[in-house]
């Protein structure tokens, strides 16, 4: 008898669409204060600005970490 086991998502798929600098910082493993030097920089793409908060958007990152990534965030 062949025992089926639903395999779960990657871990990719699990990450919430916006991360948080704190999430970025602790995949990145860097600092918070690095995460936000690259942001204005212009060298983290996918960063947005909701209010005061920076977030990133998860399919730019993992684009970046997978060495696809653009240097232009939108930081705006």
């Amino acid at each position: 008898m062949a025992v089926t086991v639903a395999a779960a998502p990657p871990m990719a798929e699990r990450l919430p669409l916006l991360l948080t600098v704190a999430e970025v910082a602790e995949i990145l493993r860097t600092s918070e204060k690095g995460i936000y030097d690259m942001a204005e920089r212009g060298k983290l793409p996918g960063a947005v600005h909701i209010g005061r908060r920076l977030l990133v958007r998860r399919a730019d990152l993992l684009r970046l970490i997978a060495g696809r990534g653009s240097s232009g965030g939108d930081t705006r």
